[in-house]
């Protein structure tokens, strides 16, 4: 199961993030499938590695943080990979920073999102470098 209802209506996403680096887009940190999850909670998204054991080394490791998206008038931007893959981009409060959430239920992530204030983008088809 990729999605769940926790108590206090907190939604739970399973699936892959991305945080680009640089112009290029090619770098940056990436975890792949089950790896990373979307917590939407008291009008945030909360993306992240799934365990504190993986934050942990993550963070000392390679940098990758815990990203943090106020939704009430957020902009998230459904996209698509080469490969068919979907996901939502979205752009954090910190100037330039970009994560994308990678999932299978797309459609029931940017529906919980849109419920929770955010507003729905143009939907963006991402070449190789910028997607992987």
């Amino acid at each position: 199961m990729d999605a769940d209802t926790k108590s206090g209506g907190e939604r739970r996403f399973i699936g892959g993030m991305k945080e680009p680096l640089g112009k290029s887009g090619f770098w940056g940190a990436r975890a792949s499938w089950p790896l990373a999850e979307l917590l939407i909670q008291e009008g945030r998204a909360r993306i992240q590695l799934r365990t504190a054991l993986l934050r942990a080394f993550a963070s000392s490791v390679w940098s990758v943080r815990v990203a943090e998206v106020p939704l009430r008038g957020a902009v998230v931007e459904p996209v698509t990979g080469p490969l068919r893959s979907r996901g939502v981009r979205f752009r954090t409060p910190d100037p330039g920073r970009v994560v994308i959430f990678w999932c299978f239920q797309q459609a029931e992530l940017l529906s919980a999102l849109e419920d929770k204030g955010a507003i729905l983008g143009t939907e963006k088809r991402l070449g190789f470098i910028e997607a992987s």
